[in-house]
């Protein structure tokens, strides 16, 4: 008897899908209009909304701030070519974890897309010897707070992880570990879409998502976390590893069931 309850607990449909998009100025290059970004991420909300269904909530987030978008889905796409990028700014990805985190539950599913650049902010960047914050500091400071909040507020919450891979043009100002800009044009970049919530309902959108040509053809790689799995220090997915050390796996073995 108590093994059925749980079991209707662990299988509860989703109940909402919310999308946090990254606002940091090394993101602002993916939202032009030939770039390959706005129509993944503008079909991936609208195909969740409409043909999974599930209601879809879309919010914009930065190291300040959490943004709702206010607009019809339908006019997402148009409206990813309006959004102001402030200069020279980055999303510290901890952060952006530990207030994500907050809005899990076991009806509910987060989303964060982002490029994923590993970084401190600004005052950090700026008052470290030779802007050097970054290159010391990645692999021990910025790694291990992204591992403690990771696994405090997500993992040991018993949620898991499924992390996919893009690439898009790129148009604009990429930032370097010394938050010093380099002028990209038209140059292809990773990004990433990163699905937190519990395995049955990652699962379950994960086939869904493998069924739009919009995804599955235009998906490069993707990785699977979880409690189940076993996560360690080392290996806390491709967020905090500048050397891109995460347990990716061949998108072919991870068609249909997940887990």
């Amino acid at each position: 008897m108590q093994k059925q309850k749980k079991e209707n607990c662990c299988s509860k449909k989703v109940g909402c899908v919310k999308i946090f998009i990254d606002k940091s100025a090394s993101m602002a290059g993916y939202f032009k209009a030939d770039a390959e970004f706005r129509s993944i991420v503008s079909d991936f909300a609208s195909k969740i909304n409409k043909e999974i269904p599930v209601p879809v909530e879309i919010f914009f987030i930065d190291n300040d701030s959490i943004t709702k978008y206010q607009n019809r889905i339908s006019k997402f796409s148009s409206d990813l070519l309006l959004i102001n990028f402030a200069d020279g700014i980055s999303t510290q990805i901890d952060k952006s974890l530990y207030k994500m985190s907050s809005f899990i539950n076991d009806t509910t599913v987060i989303v964060y897309i982002s490029d994923l650049i590993l970084s401190g902010n600004r005052a950090q960047i700026d008052g470290s010897i030779n802007r050097q914050f970054n290159v010391l500091e990645a692999d021990n400071t910025l790694r291990k707070s992204i591992y403690e909040i990771f696994y405090d507020s997500i993992v040991n919450k018993n949620f898991d992880t499924q992390i996919f891979q893009f690439t898009s043009k790129f148009t604009g100002n990429y930032f370097d570990f010394k938050n010093r800009p380099i002028r990209l044009d038209g140059k292809n970049r990773p990004y990433y879409i990163t699905i937190i919530g519990s395995e049955y309902h990652i699962t379950t959108l994960s086939d869904k998502l493998y069924s739009f040509s919009f995804f599955k053809d235009n998906l490069k790689n993707t990785a699977i976390f979880s409690k189940k799995m076993g996560i360690n220090e080392t290996e806390t997915f491709i967020y905090p590893n500048i050397q891109k050390k995460g347990k990716w796996l061949p998108t072919s073995a991870l068609k249909g069931t997940l887990f």
